[in-house]
């Protein structure tokens, strides 16, 4: 008996061993990571993963960081989508429309986006402040930051489902701030934000020191462990 127990322990050892070996060979670690909405904390990972493996195939632009914001399309000048002076006082009712991709218009061009077709309304002057990728807490913080200055009679804030997500983690399409409850009260973390190349270095270290076999195992236990109860308490 304790034999075939040595034989079974060895045979497993083997077997795990080639497992990681295998694992190691991924071209896309993050495949072993389970989009989990009610855990945060797991789905920041696979993000990071996921940062760093664009970075590998060569498809990711490190430009437009912000270290208050994490990241920003229209970092020059007003903060604004479009290349429009702005005059100091409005033309009509000015709104200032905040949010995510949908917001800014990705995929659309720049006279295309819903705060530029509203603009064309004489009565109305909109500023598109939305950038692509922005969870709630960032939008909001680039209006407190950036919009507020222009004194809108109106603050147009576009939020898709998405965004909630988004706000729950420093971590997203790249690092970024996050508001966390304190003893304090609500609080800003994560500002200065790293830029991503101190993300990649300390997402590469921290690659290279994992078992990928029991990150597989923990992310199985973690999907299949996950139920209504978790799902009722994070939302």
């Amino acid at each position: 008996m304790l034999k075939n127990a040595l034989v079974s322990a060895v045979a497993l050892i083997l077997t795990l061993g080639a497992a990681e070996v295998a694992l190691q060979w991924l071209k896309k670690p993050s495949r072993l990571y389970s989009s989990i909405r009610t855990l945060p904390a797991a789905n920041q990972w696979k993000n990071e993963v996921r940062f760093w493996e664009r970075h590998q195939a060569g498809k990711l632009r490190t430009g437009g960081h912000d270290p208050l914001l994490g990241w920003d399309a229209e970092r020059d000048g007003d903060r604004v989508r479009g290349d429009r002076p702005l005059p100091l006082q409005p033309r009509g009712t000015r709104i200032v429309a905040i949010g995510d991709s949908f917001t800014y218009g990705n995929e659309v061009s720049e006279h295309e986006n819903f705060a530029a077709l509203l603009d064309a309304d004489t009565d109305l002057e909109v500023l598109n402040m939305g950038v692509p990728g922005y969870g709630i807490d960032q939008a909001y913080l680039k209006y407190r930051l950036f919009g507020a200055q222009y004194q809108p009679h109106v603050i147009l804030f576009g939020i898709y489902v998405d965004d909630y997500e988004r706000a729950s983690v420093g971590f997203s399409s790249s690092a970024k701030p996050r508001f966390a409850v304190t003893a304090q009260g609500l609080t800003v973390v994560g500002q200065p934000v790293p830029t991503p190349e101190q993300e990649l270095a300390r997402i590469g270290e921290e690659l290279a020191s994992r078992i990928l076999v029991v990150d597989a195992f923990r992310n199985l236990w973690l999907k299949a462990s996950t139920g209504a109860s978790q799902q009722a308490a994070y939302f």
